[in-house]
């Protein structure tokens, strides 16, 4: 049922080509080249193949201080449910930026939720000066409906603010059920979305039962990660505006959130990704999703951008530090702590970027900003931050919420335990790593006045 391991851009897409090393949102230091891999693969799983669904997409304009509802178009009562899935968002001319955006949702019950806001300045998006900045427009990040039938967009000033709500509602097909499944399985010797485990285990790995029979034809593998790959949560590759820029290697990993609802079941996830993916692409206009990877609230791993995860695939998640970062979002809210199973599957995608790249995922990493409206810093501005760290540390957003902010800590301890130390590497660094439980993680850099904080 997944798709390769790699997954190529569609035939014909306008190529915008490989981002220099030296230029924005690129480490200071020369980067390093990545380490030989084992276990990744590009072929495809045994019986790979794609699924397809329908996505129903809906525009509705809205002024500024002026109000609108929205009927969601969906199955199960005409609206978000079991059934379906509902994502949204906002975008406006550029020169008009609305004050604030605030929504409500309406359950099947007739009752309305509390007012939540969209964030104006979400910090996401190509890089300034990019191919891909060209075609983009102005923003909110999408947020998740998954229960309510209807929606209620209120847009605060200035009069001349012209705002388009944009609803993308999917179906959950019987391909979204096979993967909710199979994802839920933690028996034998692999967890679809939470194991690290060798091709080969994996592909060892059969399971029966009354319902389903599955085993490696429904797992994706790169380097030990399992993930569930686009053509398995339907991603529909004509909406691919273009080849997204690469570079040569990622120094870091941006994690965030999508905001919206946490309640949506296992089912509904593969239509999410839909959702994101049509309005990332056609309200937004960007190449192709901006994050990388996705994370559920059960802590499966889902593929994002297009271009190969064998590569440093540059995304549209953090705006002036895209190039040489790999955006990882948790779908959902996370103003409180996210569950164990979100922890823990960004922690195995953090070990396995490290891995990849060569890097402590404990350490810190020096970056170039290439500057956008929604940074915290000009183009051109060093900025040393954590390996792993949060979308707030670079854009005026309060992205991955304060909760998920502050398991952050744990994410690098976790991708730690995961890291192996390149073979190459000295003595004391080996030593050092094999002696973390004790010792603990650095608490600051050497400064003793050597290139690059060496002693």
């Amino acid at each position: 049922m997944f798709a390769p391991a790699t997954a190529s851009a569609a035939t014909g897409l306008p190529e915008l080509g490989s981002t220099d090393p030296g230029e924005r949102g690129t480490p200071e230091a020369p980067a390093e080249s990545a380490p030989p891999e084992s276990g990744s693969s590009s072929e495809p799983s045994p019986g790979a193949g794609p699924q397809e669904a329908e996505a129903r997409t809906d525009s509705r304009a809205v002024d500024g201080d002026d109000s609108s509802v929205i009927e969601l178009d969906g199955d199960a009562g005409g609206g978000a449910g079991e059934d379906s899935v509902t994502v949204m968002g906002a975008v406006w001319d550029g020169a008009h930026t609305p004050d604030s955006i605030s929504y409500r949702t309406q359950d099947p019950e007739g009752a309305w939720s509390s007012w939540e806001q969209f964030e104006v300045s979400d910090g996401a998006g190509p890089d300034a000066g990019t191919s891909e900045s060209g075609g983009a427009t102005a923003g909110t990040e999408p947020v998740v409906v998954a229960e309510g039938v209807a929606v209620e967009v209120k847009v605060d000033g200035p009069a001349d603010a012209e705002v388009s709500v944009e609803t993308v509602t999917t179906p959950t097909t019987g391909a979204d059920e096979q993967i909710a499944q199979n994802s839920s399985f933690t028996g034998g010797a692999w967890d679809t979305g939470m194991g690290l485990v060798p091709r080969s285990e994996a592909a060892a790995a059969v399971v029966d039962s009354d319902a389903h029979r599955f085993g490696a034809a429904t797992v994706a593998v790169n380097a030990g990660l399992t993930y569930v790959s686009r053509a398995e949560w339907g991603a529909n590759e004509s909406l691919k505006k273009c080849r997204p820029d690469t570079t040569s290697t990622n120094r870091a990993m941006v994690v965030h959130h999508t905001a919206g609802a946490t309640s949506y079941t296992r089912a509904q996830v593969p239509g999410i990704l839909r959702g994101i993916l049509t309005y990332h692409t056609q309200s937004r206009g960007w190449c192709d999703m901006g994050y990388n990877m996705l994370v559920d609230r059960y802590g499966t791993i889902y593929e994002g951008r297009s271009g190969g995860l064998d590569r440093a695939v540059v995304g549209a998640h953090a705006s002036g530090f895209n190039s040489g970062t790999f955006g990882v979002s948790v779908m959902g809210t996370y103003s409180s702590p996210a569950p164990g199973a979100v922890v823990n599957a960004l922690g195995r995608v953090g070990a396995w970027q490290a891995n990849k790249w060569g890097w402590d995922p404990t350490s810190r990493v020096t970056l170039t900003s290439g500057g956008s409206d929604t940074s915290r810093y000009p183009a051109g501005r060093k900025v040393t931050l954590p390996r792993i760290f949060g979308h707030r540390d670079t854009s005026h957003t309060s992205c991955p919420g304060n909760g998920l902010y502050g398991q952050l800590r744990q994410v690098r301890t976790k991708s730690l335990a995961g890291f192996t130390p390149p073979t190459n590497a000295s003595a004391i660094t080996k030593f050092y790593y094999a002696n973390t439980a004790k010792t603990g993680s650095p608490t600051t850099d050497e400064r003793c006045g050597l290139k690059n904080k060496g002693c």
